[in-house]
């Protein structure tokens, strides 16, 4: 004879709890994916601008290079000047993405994030380190413009890293929000499973 026939009120209160614990897994798991999906979205949202945000004030310092290599000669000191501040206004943009990012990445660790705010610090080292010999190159004009045309293929290297880092990013929040609903899907099926083992076992 099964045990369970010694003690019929003890298996109903099992079942019972069992199927209650059940249902409160799927409301917590249906509660934790409306909280972090509009999360991993709204992420998603706001690196998209900084991202074209950043690629426009690159666009500007390219375009301003190309165009400085033709006129330095008229007007170096105002023309470096412009691209200078354009260096350090995507340094500063960069800077503060990755911030974004580090932030992001202290409460969810993943790799890819700190891989993709790496990036993005290097870059804006990069482009600071390009701003400073920028500033060294006013003392003497006799190869700027060659070094003009030089720093335009630069910064447009520049924007396709960008370009790249924000494809990477893309798809690892893409990856993250059908993780995370994979995740909520499997859960609900296995609590559905548990509430039918349990009602099995109540009116066993």
């Amino acid at each position: 004879m099964s045990p369970y026939h010694y003690s019929p009120y003890i298996r109903r209160f099992l079942a019972l709890a069992g199927m209650g614990l059940s249902c409160m897994g799927i409301l917590f798991t249906l509660m934790a994916y409306f909280i972090l999906s509009p999360s991993i979205g709204s992420m998603k949202q706001a690196s998209d601008a900084q991202f074209a945000h950043i690629d426009t004030v690159l666009l500007s310092a390219e375009n301003s290079a190309v165009n400085a290599s033709l006129t330095i000669k008229e007007k170096p000191a105002a023309v470096m000047g412009d691209i200078n501040d354009a260096l350090l206004a995507y340094a500063d943009s960069s800077d503060e993405l990755a911030s974004s990012l580090e932030g992001v990445g202290s409460i969810l660790p993943i790799p890819q994030l700190s891989k993709v705010s790496g990036n993005l610090r290097s870059s804006s080292a990069s482009m600071r380190s390009a701003s400073a010999n920028l500033m060294e190159l006013q003392g003497s004009f006799n190869s700027t413009a060659t070094d003009m045309a030089a720093l335009g293929v630069q910064i447009k290297d520049y924007r396709q890293e960008l370009t790249s880092t924000h494809t990477q990013l893309t798809s690892l929040l893409g990856a993250l929000q059908t993780t995370l609903l994979l995740l909520v899907f499997t859960g609900i099926i296995a609590f559905l499973v548990q509430i039918a083992l349990c009602t099995a076992l109540l009116f066993d």
